[in-house]
């Protein structure tokens, strides 16, 4: 299980998991796969500096999720800038 996924579970009822085992199953659209596999993997494979920035106080992007990611560039062998 991803990091993220893992984070964004930890909250989750035993109610709210059943629900979601239960739930029906469908498949990805080939083409936005395709976009997503070019263009927003975070693999760490990365061509150019990355930035990450935000307020104080954002509760979309936590610290950990940039730590993870920067853990996740290092893995893949390119040192931060």
């Amino acid at each position: 299980m991803s990091f993220f996924l893992a984070r964004m579970l930890s909250g989750a009822s035993t109610g709210d998991l059943k629900a979601l085992a239960a739930a029906p199953r469908i498949e990805a659209d080939p083409g936005a796969v395709q976009d997503l596999s070019r263009y927003i993997i975070f693999d760490g494979d990365v061509a150019m500096p990355v930035l990450t920035m935000h307020t104080t106080g954002d509760g979309l992007v936590a610290n950990q999720d940039e730590q993870a990611y920067a853990s996740v560039v290092r893995t893949a062998g390119t040192p931060p800038a």
